[in-house]
């Protein structure tokens, strides 16, 4: 399609001194092609439908771009298979096109992003007026005019927001399929082993101390961003970042494999891709597991969504070999989208935020309180950075504990017990028991010791716990 003239951005002085110049085409954006498209379809507009997600209005914390991916990625299976286009917009709105996609699917999948930010105003707002602030629906064939405004509107922020961050330094580059081979060709050089983090899962039980039940093995992102890709952002394409994310696993299993350090626990987790579950190189893993050994694999509500038959085939693999699955990433909020229990899986990781003791919504900490209730051994609340989330935790009905302030206790209990102690200083011994191999760990004069999983003491739990109503917000001690 030709564009009008009016919407192609070059300098008319530049244009006379130099007749040969070419206009500088537009810069490509979503909410170019949203423009491009919204024009394209205007001589036919019957059966097309549109829906803005006011995204950009949610609270700062909301607006993460993991987030906001997480939500596209749940609207997608849901509507791809129609004719539609979703469009993740510069100021995190998310604008969906659809033509003869049945209202019912399509609001079901509009309510499936709603209750991803069930805790943020924004979706409880009801301004009396009929409106709703959260989502704003758009019928092409008599409401053409009023869309096309908005979209232009958005065009015109997108290309204040670029102007105004014109001076900035430049951003990282989108991850395309050249760069990706680039980054394919740094990770197979590089070691990622000083990268590898590992966290344990505390069990607190009715006495005042608490047992190791397993450790999770994880990348530090960040600093494997900074060795394989540094001037590149390796989120910008969900597509290609899935296939450098099974990349990763492979990895991640390798370093696991050659470590000694995996060999510890009798309990160890990875957070894998279920397309991993399906390779040799996962079954080779496998086999090289000593008997005794407990393998969980963690997997996100995501990756369930676009293939439930797939996890409910490997999960009974996994089990057939004594191992596990858990679902992580969760937030009491995902009771809203999905029966969980009905997913059955061994382990549900729910994130901890000191929201959640001043949540607004009582059916959120009634579901998550029931959910506990349901699978009391299988619940487990991670970022625990304080001892606020633990107690809280312990309040809802939970046992099983993972973040930093377990590591912290776990790094008390060596220094104490560590004839070494003297040689170091608790940042650095809380540093050195994260890592499996590398520098910090080649600081360490104790090795025994930092990798040592010895019993630690707990917060006692309140002699009463917190209603639903009303969840008392306790102190925090870092």
């Amino acid at each position: 399609m030709k564009l009008p003239s009016a919407k192609i951005h070059t300098n008319p002085s530049m244009m006379v001194r130099n007749p040969a110049q070419k206009p500088e085409p537009p810069t490509v954006t979503p909410e170019r092609i949203l423009l491009e498209t919204v024009e394209r379809i205007g001589h036919l507009r019957e059966g097309w439908i549109a829906v803005h997600l006011h995204l950009s209005d949610l609270q700062a914390r909301y607006r993460d771009p993991s987030y906001l991916r997480i939500a596209v990625r749940v609207l997608d299976p849901r509507i791809t298979s129609y004719r539609s286009q979703i469009l993740l917009m510069g100021n995190g709105d998310i604008v969906v096109l659809g033509r003869n996609i049945p209202q019912e699917d399509f609001a079901n999948a509009i309510a499936k992003v709603r209750s991803l930010f069930g805790e943020d105003p924004l979706t409880q707002t009801d301004p009396g007026d009929g409106s709703d602030p959260f989502e704003t629906w758009y019928r092409l064939d008599t409401e053409f005019g009023i869309f096309l405004d908005v979209v232009k509107r958005l065009n015109q922020m997108e290309a204040a927001r670029r102007k105004s961050s014109a001076g900035q330094p430049p951003k990282p580059e989108d991850l395309n399929a050249s760069r990706l081979r680039a980054v394919l060709s740094t990770l197979e050089s590089t070691d990622l082993v000083s990268q590898v983090r590992r966290q344990a899962v505390a069990l607190v039980g009715n006495a005042s101390t608490a047992e190791i039940v397993y450790q999770e093995f994880f990348f530090a992102m960040d600093e494997v961003k900074k060795v394989i890709a540094p001037n590149i952002d390796i989120m910008a394409n969900p597509w290609l970042f899935q296939y450098l994310a099974g990349v990763l696993d492979r990895t991640m299993l390798g370093i696991l494999a050659r470590s000694k350090a995996r060999f510890h626990p009798r309990g160890l987790s990875v957070n894998l891709n279920l397309s991993t579950l399906k390779e040799a190189a996962f079954q080779a893993f496998l086999d090289t597991m000593p008997p005794n050994q407990t393998l969980i694999v963690e997997v996100t509500p995501v990756d369930v969504f676009t293939d439930v038959s797939g996890y409910l085939a490997q999960r009974g693999a996994l089990r057939e070999r004594g191992h596990k699955m858990a679902l992580d990433r969760l937030t009491p909020q995902t009771l809203g989208m999905l029966d969980l229990i009905t997913f059955d899986a061994d382990y549900f990781k729910f994130s901890w935020t000191p929201d959640l003791a001043r949540a607004r919504r009582v059916d959120t900490v009634k579901a998550l309180r029931e959910m506990v209730a349901a699978r009391p051994d299988s619940c487990i609340m991670t970022r625990c950075d304080s001892e606020a989330g633990v107690r809280w935790g312990l309040d809802m009905g939970i046992t099983l504990f993972q973040g930093r302030f377990v590591d912290a206790m776990l790094a008390a209990v060596t220094m104490a017990e560590c004839d070494k102690s003297h040689l170091c200083t608790f940042a650095q011994c809380l540093s050195r028991r994260a890592v499996i191999d590398g520098p910090l760990r080649g600081e360490c004069t104790n090795h025994a010791k930092v990798d040592a999983l010895p019993s630690i003491r707990t917060p006692r739990r309140s002699s009463s716990p917190p209603s639903p109503e009303v969840v008392a917000n306790p102190k925090e001690v870092s």
